[in-house]
Parts: structure tokens; sequence; C-alpha cells
């Protein structure tokens, strides 16, 4: 797990997880799970807060 200070959300405790795909040549990064610092799950307007901040650091939502 690791924490991202996300803008207009704040810190966000976020599940990644990684795969290879040797045969395809890549590397995937993917994260299954965000939570607030206070351990709610993040949803909604946040959840694409997250998931945007997320992609443009090369990790996808499964």
């Amino acid at each position: 797990m690791t924490t991202f200070d996300v803008p207009r959300v704040g810190p966000v405790t976020v599940l990644i997880d990684e795969r290879e795909l040797p045969a395809a040549g890549l590397q995937l990064r993917y994260f299954s799970h965000a939570w607030y610092a206070d351990g709610s799950d993040v949803a909604g307007d946040d959840l694409m807060l997250v998931t945007a901040f997320l992609r443009a650091r090369g990790i996808t939502n499964c």
C-alpha cells in the first residue's frame, strides 16, 4: 500500500498491484482499492480524482 497526497482530496492510501506480461513486453501497475486517512473507502467524485491522479503516474484501475 502506498499513500499519495491527491490534490482536492487529501491523503489517500492505495493498494497497488503489478503484473508482468513478458510475451507482450508489458508491466502493468493498477490499483484495486483506495482509502481516506480515516480508513473509509474513497468513492464518488473523489474516486474519479484519485483515478485521474494515478493514471497520470502510469497506474490504472482494475
